[in-house]
């Protein structure tokens, strides 16, 4: 539902709502519609903050004292988060033609501190998975602790997208269910998960599906998962999430020597570029001697 600061219905306004409008359709469909709802409220509170009634009220200046306004009372990712969603309304007015130049460019955001991701050890991975065993949970802790798969991805995981011969998992993004930088992205199939998986292995549809069978498990479902593992083995506070077993996965990949390395653990995660793996687990990589420097003793050969 929109909101407005006034009740104004000039041609103006009602350009707004007609921007907001097509605006949302468009997000709906390059994003999942909990994130699309949000992003509608964030702007929504743009709009009703500045009292804007149409499209050229929007102002590098209004947007610049919202953020300011946002960040004096939440941390640096939610202010970040209501800033990309008044970036996007702005694309969209200037694709559109409603605006001549982004606004929202420029604009100073509050720095944001990345803290020490959370992950669990060995020990605590085993009684984890003991746990979930006994609960019923056993697949789905140990698809995520075996991939790195955000809450979504695991949510609508196709049985299809898991290829047993090659021994590769698709996380395939699509319109319907889009992956939260929008690329599709392959995972090595453990070979241990493997054989778990392949134990009630179908044909096609979701690997975790919910009362109805050509549904994907609702996402409050997934949350009772952890509310209920919580209940048993206190390793998650309450304001964890999936998002633990995400870091556990890449965490655990990083501390090995022998380890694939921060480039194919990023892509194994599937983020949007190497520094947001490096800002998170950049001082786990170990340092070490790597043999290929070798490659420039040739240069010396000559000084005998």
């Amino acid at each position: 539902m929109l909101r407005y600061s006034n009740n104004k219905r000039d041609q103006g306004t009602v350009k707004l709502n007609n921007c907001l409008e097509d605006w949302h359709l468009q997000i709906n469909c390059l994003n999942d519609k909990h994130t699309a709802e949000h992003y509608l409220q964030q702007v929504n509170g743009f709009i009703w903050y500045n009292h804007i009634s149409a499209v050229n009220d929007i102002t590098s200046k209004k947007i610049q004292g919202y953020i300011l306004h946002l960040s004096q009372k939440n941390r640096p990712n939610t202010t970040h988060n209501h800033y990309f969603a008044i970036r996007s309304f702005c694309n969209y007015c200037c694709d559109n033609q409603y605006l001549s130049y982004n606004p929202a460019l420029k604009i100073k955001l509050p720095r944001i501190i990345v803290n020490p991701p959370v992950y669990l050890e060995k020990e605590q991975i085993k009684i984890l998975l003991i746990w979930s065993k006994r609960l019923g949970y056993y697949y789905e802790i140990k698809t995520a602790i075996s991939t790195g798969m955000r809450e979504n991805e695991l949510r609508f995981l196709r049985w299809e997208n898991i290829d047993f011969d090659l021994g590769i998992i698709r996380i395939v993004s699509t319109i319907q269910d889009p992956t939260k930088n929008r690329k599709s992205r392959s995972i090595p199939l453990l070979k241990d998960l493997a054989d778990d998986l392949i134990i009630f292995r179908e044909k096609s549809g979701y690997v975790f599906p919910g009362k109805k069978k050509d549904r994907p498990r609702s996402l409050r479902s997934w949350t009772m998962i952890l509310g209920k593992v919580r209940e048993k083995y206190n390793c998650f506070t309450d304001h964890q999430t999936w998002h633990v077993l995400r870091h556990t996965f890449a965490t655990q990949l990083l501390r090995q020597p022998n380890g694939p390395g921060i480039h194919l653990v990023s892509e194994w995660l599937g983020h949007s570029n190497i520094q947001t793996t490096l800002d998170y687990y950049g001082n786990l990589v170990p340092e070490k001697y790597d043999p290929r420097i070798e490659v420039l003793k040739n240069l010396y050969d000559s000084e005998d």
